[in-house]
């Protein structure tokens, strides 16, 4: 598909979301050449100036420890590639509804490949470094308005001294999307003199992934670009209807070309096979039941909540 027939045609093109995971994994993941591309483009964006990708080798999804036990902890990523040549590992994880547990299986998936590069009886280390890539679409740190979060080991008396073996990145997608919109984008593109510098690339990818979603309601803004994807018949027997929305207009297209991997991707998203649909259609149920034991969740601890707090005003007055 060319531009021209993308920016006549989007508000009836079929855009799949490619944070769901089946697709992210089919975009990001796949070790097709022109895809490793796409991939290379988004980890380079993400990560730090200095680093530059020289080629991007996958591995298994499954990180195994060293030494296997029946009771330990299994941790499958959604993305695992090697640059061998710098030495550079790329854990990659896309995650829709709220985790707790982020930074910790971050750590863990980084530790079980430390250990891995630290082989038995090896008297040099080499080093390599881990990079643990976290795109979430809920607030982790709500208090804090910055979107992108880059932790690493630190001295504390000094920030010059630094671990070198891993670092852990956590992009908040949803409140990039709060906090950015097409005309902010186009105005940092023409005060960079219309370059693609990486920090615009980064927030080309951003909004990418932010700027489309699946729902299950139907989108009351009649200027969103929107399809019925499926209807689902839930166990009670009610129905539920699932749309995809995108907010790629034809401005919004034109900056997001800029950076090639991005139309590749957008392309991705729209020419899907009838068995690339079906593994969609799985994760979209999914995520269906995610976000109806969330709201559980939700409700119970708000109940929780009130219940001590009218136990500590019978205290009170007693």
């Amino acid at each position: 598909m060319n531009n021209i027939d993308f920016i006549e045609d989007f508000k009836n093109l079929h855009i799949y979301d490619p944070k769901m995971d089946s697709l992210f994994k089919i975009v990001f993941g796949n070790k097709d050449k022109d895809r490793k591309e796409i991939s290379k483009s988004l980890i380079e964006a993400v990560l730090p100036n200095e680093v530059k990708i020289s080629d991007l080798n996958y591995e298994n999804l499954e990180i195994l420890p060293q030494i296997y036990k029946d009771d330990i902890r299994k941790i499958t990523v959604d993305i695992y590639a090697i640059d061998e040549k710098n030495k550079e590992h790329y854990v990659i994880e896309m995650q829709i509804h709220e985790k707790k547990d982020i930074m910790g299986r971050s750590e863990l998936s980084t530790s079980r490949i430390l250990e891995h590069i630290y082989k038995p009886k090896d008297d040099i280390v080499e080093k390599e470094r881990i990079y643990a890539i976290n795109f979430i679409y809920f607030d982790m740190f709500p208090n804090d308005e910055n979107y992108y979060h880059h932790f690493y080991l630190q001295d504390k008396n000094n920030s010059k001294n630094s671990s070198h073996f891993k670092d852990i990145i956590i992009i908040e997608l949803k409140k990039f999307k709060e906090k950015y919109n097409l005309k902010k984008l186009q105005d940092e593109i023409s005060q960079n003199n219309n370059a693609i510098d990486r920090e615009i690339r980064r927030k080309l990818w951003f909004t990418f992934f932010s700027s489309i979603n699946v729902v299950y309601h139907k989108p009351s803004n009649q200027n969103d670009n929107y399809w019925e994807f499926k209807k689902i018949q839930k166990k009670d027997k009610t129905i539920k209807n699932v749309y995809i929305k995108h907010e790629i207009n034809e401005e919004l297209y034109k900056l997001l070309i800029k950076e090639n991997p991005i139309k590749m991707a957008i392309d991705c998203c729209i020419k899907l096979s009838e068995e690339e649909k079906k593994e969609f259609s799985k994760d979209v149920e999914l995520e269906l039941l995610e976000e109806e034991l969330s709201e559980l969740k939700r409700q119970k601890d708000e109940e929780i909540s009130e219940l001590k707090r009218q136990k500590d005003e019978m205290k009170i007055l007693n």
